[in-house]
């Protein structure tokens, strides 16, 4: 809750309804961590009947209003056990992740709270931006879900992200954000998209100059004025479109890499993906794609119309022996899958039903499209509870 004044009468909260602990918090015990005020932060007391279904009446209230699902921020600082009390007495099935930061040697630990939903794997946002900020080869991005890196978590817990509206600011200089320019934030959000490890979130931002900077005085409905609108950009709009047709095939096929900046892979027969980060190499050659024969919209250069099966742009044909050969120019990429074969009409494959994802979405990429087109997945099971309806 907010600082500073211990009674909130629209609720109505009171001193009763709040810990009395306000020292400040020893990351080395558990009790003070989800028991004490955070930053000042009246801390309010989870463990009551009564605070636990006021906070699942405000829930429930906004599932109503047609919320695909929330956000717990500072959920390390709440028992599991309170969390999933409130989480059991939700109407419906919202998608839920939770932000639990690892801390080296504490005792509340991300690995505490996945049996109530999926949790927040803050490692991935620094793999990611490290590699694309070109500090080194992007090729090890491709151990990312292996035993290679200790302290993860497993792929069907883990909600992924490039950046968020903390670290985006708090620690630029590793993270990769649109200040690094040259198409690197696009780049990495195509790899997310692509790469089949955990729940991918598309955050939409605001250009700023000050860490407490707020976002611009227009309206976002034009992406303009300080808007940078990231969804609606189309290499990671069309993105969306290329997680949800390939998310049955769940895992890499055919990888290839240069051994330096270069990556290529494909998911089961369902789609392909190449992404070349080097600075002034191009890449040009003849993969095996494992893809079916046909030409395929190239989503990151082209709009596929999934009524009609026209794309706008760009497009690569597969041979019989799923081979195709294409090229990609610097700090770009190349993508297609199964439900964007040109000529095709595949009204269920999109994200709007005509061209693209959808752009109307919400700054999630679990949010489903407002055409209504289905129910969107984006990773390889759907999970009761995980996934949004």
């Amino acid at each position: 809750m907010a600082a500073l004044n211990r009674s909130f009468p629209e609720v109505p909260y009171g001193t009763n309804d709040l810990h009395s602990c306000t020292t400040q918090i020893n990351y080395s015990d558990a009790w003070s961590i989800q028991n004490c005020d955070l930053s000042g932060l009246n801390d309010l007391k989870t463990e009551s009947d009564y605070v636990r279904q006021k906070l699942a009446d405000y829930l429930n209230d906004l599932t109503s209003l047609g919320v695909a699902g929330f956000r717990f921020d500072a959920a390390k600082h709440m028992p599991p056990a309170d969390i999933s009390n409130i989480v059991g007495r939700l109407t419906g099935h919202p998608y839920i992740y939770q932000e639990v930061i690892r801390g080296t040697g504490e005792p509340v630990q991300p690995e505490q709270y996945t049996y109530i939903a999926d949790v927040m794997e803050f490692n991935y946002s620094k793999t990611v931006s490290y590699y694309f900020k070109g500090r080194g080869a992007l090729k090890s991005l491709a151990n990312i879900g292996t035993t290679y890196w200790t302290g993860w978590l497993a792929s069907a817990d883990a909600q992924v992200f490039v950046e968020n509206h903390d670290n985006q600011r708090q620690d630029t200089g590793n993270i990769i954000t649109y200040k690094d320019g040259a198409n690197l934030n696009t780049l990495a959000h195509v790899f997310m998209l692509g790469w089949p490890y955990g729940y991918p979130e598309v955050m939409s931002s605001y250009d700023w100059s000050s860490s407490d900077q707020g976002p611009p005085t227009t309206g976002a409905s034009s992406c303009s004025n300080g808007w940078l609108c990231e969804h609606r950009t189309r290499a990671i709009a069309n993105m969306v479109a290329f997680a949800n047709n390939t998310n049955a095939q769940f895992r890499v096929t055919n990888y290839w890499d240069n051994g330096n900046n270069q990556m290529a892979w494909g998911r089961g027969g369902l789609g392909f993906i190449a992404i070349n980060r080097e600075d002034s190499a191009g890449l040009s050659r003849t993969f095996a794609t494992g893809m079916a024969a046909g030409t395929y919209c190239d989503i990151i250069h082209a709009d596929f119309n999934y009524k009609t099966g026209a794309c706008s742009g760009t497009s690569v044909t597969v041979d019989a022996s799923g081979n195709a050969t294409f090229s990609v120019g610097t700090h770009d990429a190349v993508a297609f899958h199964a439900g964007a074969v040109v000529g095709v009409p595949c009204p269920n494959c999109g994200g709007d039903g005509a061209g693209g994802a959808s752009s109307s979405s919400s700054v999630s990429s679990q949010s489903s499209s407002s055409s209504g087109t289905g129910t969107w997945y984006f990773r390889g099971t759907s999970t009761p509870g995980h996934q949004p309806q």
